[in-house]
């Protein structure tokens, strides 16, 4: 059995308000805000009498935002479009970013003014603390593995315990302000914006050598990570005046050193959270592409990492149009004496059709009817951050058989 990738351009489908969306708090400005991924279409979603703004988290499945508001010392929630705002959590003391447990549907703030980390039911019931710890300033969960990750406001720690209670460990210290720390578990690597030196750092979460990402920032806070794209996201008040990036929303690849993209130009952006769902081709365009790139570097048919697969092709196998070591990949399984095809795509695509079609002599090629997105014999397993793994079967009576991905009208 061989297998052939194939990518078919038929049209062109605009953005759709569901999914590929960047959220975040801008603390001046007392507004809760979001756009596309590369920052196009800026929306204000809340309001409020406020000038410190920080943190905030989404549930999309659930339609809902979280916001901490310093200045009135609460935590509210609202849709997703910024309706229904309601304070669930009051009279806490300097809450600073809130981050969501949807596995155990809780809650997390860090409280600095009173030193502990708190959670609570999403609905603002049932507060209690997690952990006696001074001054935290950003936290990271890792719900599979069991553990909380937090840095300190001023003393360059990040730490690490159970979230069940236990012992905290100290993963490493001298980093001075800590203003944002995230984890990427599938490489076991922690992330984290640090402000005096005005980087973007990462380091192994077991050990080994800090590396820094991108340098040079003015007051780089609330990062976000997309390991999928490979992107890093970040709020950078400007309150520091020098550098760049300030007042701004920026983005830039994890891995490949290149200039940062300023996506948002803004008042004093503090906290943001993902929405990665990608539905269309342009929504993966605004996720993935550099917004320098032109019409023609993003077209369906073209090949801008020349690495030998259409950008369509990319696209429909939830790979990396830009970087060429992240090429689509398909593998051949044989399960019981059957042959399948294992590949990746966007869980909640719209646009494409996936096709497997058979071959006896390599020429001729004929669909069996075997719809990888709807129809035929397949497994479906749900990834992180948009992506799922599709098992699908191959006829076993052709000698040959492909998948073929098709935009669809």
């Amino acid at each position: 059995m061989r297998k052939t990738l194939l990518g078919c351009l038929l049209c062109f489908v605009p953005l759709v308000a569901n999914g590929g969306k960047l959220y975040w708090v801008d603390r001046n400005a007392g507004e809760v805000q979001r756009s596309n991924l590369d920052g196009s279409e800026i929306e204000i979603l809340v309001e409020v009498d406020s000038t410190n703004l920080r943190g905030i988290a989404i549930d999309v499945a659930d339609d809902k935002l979280y916001f901490a508001d310093n200045s009135a010392n609460t935590i509210s929630k609202a849709t997703l479009d910024g309706d229904d705002v309601k304070v669930i959590v009051r009279d806490r003391d300097f809450p600073a970013d809130v981050t969501l447990d949807l596995t155990n549907r809780k809650l997390y703030w860090c409280d600095q003014g009173r030193s502990v980390i708190e959670r609570s039911n999403l609905d603002g019931s049932g507060v209690e603390t997690v952990v006696e710890t001074p001054f935290p300033y950003y936290l990271e969960l890792d719900v599979p593995n069991n553990f909380l990750y937090w840095g300190d406001f001023s003393a360059g720690n990040i730490n690490r315990r159970s979230l069940d209670g236990g012992t905290t460990t100290n993963l490493f210290k001298g980093q001075p302000r800590i203003r944002g720390v995230k984890l990427d578990r599938a490489r076991g690597e922690l992330f984290w914006c640090n402000r005096a030196s005005n980087h973007i750092q990462r380091r192994l979460v077991n050990g080994g050598p800090i590396r820094t990402v991108i340098t040079d920032l003015d007051t780089p806070h609330g990062l976000v990570i997309d390991p999928v794209a490979r992107k890093a996201y970040w709020c950078d008040t400007g309150t520091d005046n020098h550098n760049n990036g300030g007042r701004a929303i920026n983005r830039a690849d994890l891995d490949v050193p290149e200039p940062l993209e300023e996506i948002a130009a803004l008042s004093q952006p503090w906290d943001a959270d993902l929405d990665l769902r990608t539905t269309t081709y342009a929504q993966y365009v605004a996720r993935y592409f550099r917004t320098s790139r032109s019409e023609t570097d993003t077209a369906t048919e073209g090949d801008f990492d020349q690495d030998g697969a259409s950008q369509l092709l990319e696209y429909g196998l939830a790979s990396h149009p830009e970087r060429r070591d992240l090429t689509p990949q398909v593998a051949v399984e044989v399960t019981d004496g059957k042959p399948y095809f294992i590949f990746q795509r966007f869980s909640n695509v719209s646009d494409l059709s996936y096709q497997v079609e058979v071959s006896s002599d390599m020429e001729t090629w004929e669909s069996n009817g075997a719809n990888a997105k709807a129809t035929g014999s397949k497994e479906i397993e749900v990834l992180a951050h948009g992506v799922e793994r599709v098992k699908t079967a191959i006829p076993t009576e052709a000698s040959h058989g492909r998948l073929r991905v098709v935009l669809d009208q």
